[in-house]
Parts: C-alpha cells; structure tokens; sequence
C-alpha cells in the first residue's frame, strides 16, 4: 500500500501583533496583543505587558504617534539577533533613530566593522552626520536618503550581527535579506495607501527563520483609536491582493473625453507610453505591417489588462493599435531608436526637435563641454528632458520643501556631482544644512538624478547617433559618448574612473585608482583583470588624496565588501 506522509511545517516561527500604549502622567506601560501564529502549537497570551518606564516624550504623543510609540517599543526590548524598525519616510525614520537614541541604553560597545563603517560615514557626510552617533549605540539607519554604499554597508553591518536596530522605510527595507529577531511596523501604508499583502508578508519573513533562537516577533502599532486598532487587525488578516492592471482604467479614462483612442496623442502621457513602446516592440518583432496588423489581436491578448475589458473596449484599442501600426510604418527609423532608449516614438521626436532648436551639437557631448557649470549645456538638457521626455519628466522634478528646483539648479547639481564634489557641500549649496538637508540631497542625486538624467541622457545620445553618418565617429568616439551617461550614474568625470566605478570602488578615489589603472591598461578594451589589480594593490596607493577620517587600508576593506571579494589584508 502507498504511504503518505504530511509534514506542517513552515520556514519561520513568529508571531504577528498589535502593540500599544496605556499610562498617565509620565508613568508609560506598553503592551502586546498577538493576532496570529504561524505554527498551531504556538500558544501566546491574549495581551503581553512589554514594560513600564518613563520616556522623553508626554503620555498623549506617544498614544497617539506611531513613529513615537515604536521608538519607545525599541528601546524597550532586548532581541537576540537583532531587530528591524519600519517607518514610512526618511524623515520619520531619523525621529525614530533619534528617540532611540536617546532612550536606548549605553551596553553596546562598537567593533572594528562598526567603527570602518562610521569613518567612512564620516568622510562621505561629514563628522557630525547623526548616523555616527546612533552607531556609538548600535542603532544604523537605512533608507533612500543615503549614498549607495553606505546602505549597503549598513546592511553588512546587521548581517554581521554587528548592531542591534536597524531603522529603515517600509519600502527599502525589501531590499535586505537579513534575518531578525523581530520587527517592528510603525504604518503599513505606503503614502499611496497600504503596502501589499504579498509585500507584507515576503517583508514579515525576515523574522523567525530557522537559524533563529527563538520565536520571531512582529508587531505593528495601533494608537488609542478604536479604528487604528482595527483597520489593522483586518489587515494583518488578509492574506493575498488581487492582481489587477492599470490598462482597463487607461481605457476608461481615455473614452471619458473621446470614442476613439489616438495612441499618437495618448504616448506623451507617461502611463501610456509603456503601452505604446510594447506595441512598437512587437510591430518591430513581426517585420512588416500586414503581418502585424494580423497577429495584433493575439499580441494584445498576451497583456493581463486587455482580457478585463469588455469586447467594445478591446475592439476600440485593437482598431487604435492598427491605427497606430500604420503611422509608425512610415517611420522605421524612430520605431527602432524607441526600442532602443525605452521612450514612445513621440517622445523621440520632440526630443530631436528640441535639442536642434537648444542648439546642441556633436562636439558638445563631451565630458569637459556638457559638464561645466559655466556652458550651460547640462541645463539646457535637464530643460529638454523635464519638458519633452515623458518618461523621465515626472522623476526629474525635483522638490526641496514646496519648491521645485529649477533647470539651472539640477544642472548645477549634476555638473558638481559629476566634478566628484563632496555631497555635504552641494547640499549646503543647493538644499541646506543638517541631516534633513542632506537626506533630500541624496534622494535626489540617487533617486532622481541617477535615474532619470541617466535615462534621458542615454536617450538622447541613441537620438544623436541615429543623425550622425557611421563614419563620423569611430569606435573610441562612440565608447566615449556612451560613458557620459554613466558619469552622471556613478558620480565621476572620466572614463578611467567610471571603470573603477563599475568594480565598486569608492567614489572619492576612484579617480585617483583609474588614473594608476590607466598608465599600463586600455581601459576600454582590457578591463578582464580589473578586479584582480585592485586587489593586489598596496594599500597605500588607495590612500586618498586629500585627508580625512579614511586610511588607504580603511578603502581597501570598504572596496572589498562591496565588490565581495574576500580575504584579509
């Protein structure tokens, strides 16, 4: 006879529930109501007291606060592997560090990793950069609002079992894969409104896996309002999202004003422009038109949004594809420079009109011309990118408080970025002083500019290449027109430093590291053993220029985490 066998096992041992906040004057009791469990045999009281203590905030704000009352919860626990605290924005996650901060107690004592982590903070954000402090206490912080590399050294840091909180957004912290002992959620809501449930739980899986000593705790904050308590317990309760796609509400939309869809107008919407460029893929892919406009049905039955639209709609963006397919032939050109640069045909060309009228020519595009802030050139294309680039547009605008930054701004910031100035003076230049100040800088160089002015640049550049005649340019040209993008990407001015870049070395002396490389290397066509001569090189020609808080042996043990190449020096 067969034998079946079940096992009921799951990966992690945890409990998810609601945590509180009771108390008068400045006597503060905290509380834990588990809601669920992922084992049967995990039996939780209904209600757990956390403790009592004093805090540094009244009674009704931390009732009442979530940001505040997680802090307190934080500072309260004593977790064996670590603990991982949620926010819903940078700047709630610095109120939160720094509430710890302050109540948290003084045991931890820093190790060599921590102490590498914080001179490197140092040199990259200045000595009173408030992350180097929280350090000092094992509290790290994660979140858009830092350089690359220092999340990314944070993230060793906690792996390491190096510190024992990490304060993060909700949103980045699915980017670590750390386990944890527990987390701790001040808002599930994402500004756009809730986080997925599939987000949420992938996220609640970093607590009580196997390797862990004890049971996983997830708790998310509710305040004194009946409905904060149980808007969240539905939440938690619910276990999947339904799948849906934004084209039937395109469509909806779109027919509100006409019977018809133009695709020709509807690309310069950015929502639309996916659309369009899927079309344009797939018309390019057929090889010719009567060929497409036989196969268009099928190809539109292969996207999820056609097949929830009733049979009218689907006929009338049918007939709008075939429509479209038909302008588009007359064009070849621009249909294949848009599979290209990942912008709609009609992006395409306002952008060829544009950058004709801005007068911008050939030998503008290079690094020396297109980067100075005294030509001008990068704001005259930050200006094209933010007015006839609808894929980029929207990234591109960029705000500081109320205000948007203007094109002269943004190209000033890209120039300085690209000269390898330090991101503490551009933004005492462009965005203020203090962590804030420097957050909302360096969300807007990683987030906007080295997203979006990349985009758009090497946009413009296939624009470029697609007038030039072949034999204008040889094969170094177009190597070193295609680096400019990745100038503005890594935050170099070179070709030799944008290499040393892409291998992970450090943005303060990867100039001085390609300038050595280059002396014997062609940097652009032998770059196979890049990563075996840096790891050879003595440590003292990765001392850095100038002075600092970092020795050429503290870059070398940065660059080799980074690029992950093991080792002892």
């Amino acid at each position: 006879k067969s034998i079946s066998l079940e096992f009921a096992w799951k990966p992690n041992d945890r409990v998810v529930g609601l945590y509180y906040a009771k108390g008068h004057k400045k006597s503060i009791k905290t509380f834990f109501e588990p809601l669920t469990t992922s084992g049967e045999t995990i039996s939780i009281d209904k209600k757990i007291t956390i403790g009592q203590t004093t805090f540094s905030l009244p009674i009704h704000k931390i009732k009442d606060t979530k940001y505040a009352l997680t802090a307190l919860l934080a500072s309260q626990l004593d977790l064996s592997k670590g603990m991982l605290v949620l926010g819903q924005s940078p700047a709630e996650t610095w109120k939160m560090a720094r509430l710890i901060y302050d109540n948290i107690d003084d045991k931890f004592a820093p190790n060599d990793k921590v102490r590498l982590v914080k001179r490197f903070i140092k040199s990259e954000l200045g000595q009173n950069f408030p992350l180097v402090s929280y350090l000092e206490r094992g509290i790290g912080v994660y979140h858009a609002g830092l350089p690359e590399e220092i999340r990314q050294l944070i993230a060793w840091l906690m792996e390491s079992d190096s510190i024992r909180i990490l304060v993060a957004t909700t949103t980045i912290a699915q980017e670590v894969n750390f386990s944890v002992s527990g987390i701790l959620i001040s808002t599930y809501n994402l500004g756009r409104g809730a986080m997925p449930s599939r987000d949420f739980w992938n996220l609640l899986g970093r607590a009580g896996r196997i390797d862990q000593p004890s049971i996983g705790v997830v708790g998310l904050a509710v305040t004194s309002k009946e409905k904060s308590r149980i808007n969240t317990t539905n939440y938690v309760k619910k276990e999947t999202d339904k799948l849906v796609s934004t084209l039937p509400d395109m469509v909806n939309e779109a027919l509100k004003t006409s019977a018809k869809l133009d695709l020709s107008f509807l690309a310069r919407h950015p929502q639309w422009s996916t659309f369009v460029q899927y079309v344009v893929h797939v018309k390019n892919q057929s090889g010719n038109l009567e060929k497409f406009l036989d196969e268009a049905e099928l190809a539109l039955q292969r996207t999820y949004g056609y097949g929830q639209l009733d049979t009218n709609k689907q006929r009338i963006v049918l007939e709008a594809v075939r429509d479209y397919a038909r302008i588009l032939e007359d064009k070849p050109n621009i249909s294949q420079i848009s599979d290209l640069t990942g912008f709609a045909p009609e992006t395409i060309k306002d952008t060829m009109i544009s950058i004709k009228r801005a007068g911008i020519k050939p030998e503008d595009w290079v690094a020396p011309t297109l980067f100075s802030a005294a030509s001008g050139k990068m704001s005259t294309l930050v200006d094209v990118m933010r007015r006839d680039i609808h894929e980029v547009k929207d990234v591109m605008n960029i705000k500081v408080g109320k205000n948007t930054l203007t094109n002269d701004t943004i190209g000033k910031v890209i120039s300085e970025w690209v000269a390898g100035r330090n991101i503490t003076d551009i933004s005492t230049d462009h965005f203020g002083d203090g962590a804030d100040s420097i957050t909302d800088c360096v969300r807007a160089i990683y987030t906007r500019i080295v997203n979006g002015a990349t985009w758009g640049m090497a946009g413009m550049q296939k624009i470029l290449e697609s007038g030039l005649d072949d034999d204008i340019m040889t094969d170094e040209d177009k190597k070193r027109l295609a680096s400019l993008p990745a100038m503005i990407y890594y935050g170099v001015d070179t070709e030799e430093s944008v290499l040393m870049r892409t291998h992970s070395v450090p943005r303060r002396i990867a100039g001085k590291l390609g300038r050595a490389y280059k002396v014997h290397n062609d940097i652009y066509n032998n770059t196979s053993n890049v990563i075996d001569w840096l790891n050879n090189l003595d440590v003292d020609a990765w001392r850095p220029s100038s002075g600092g808080n970092m020795t050429g042996s503290d870059y070398k043990r940065v660059w080799r985490q980074l690029s992950g190449v093991q080792g002892d020096l």
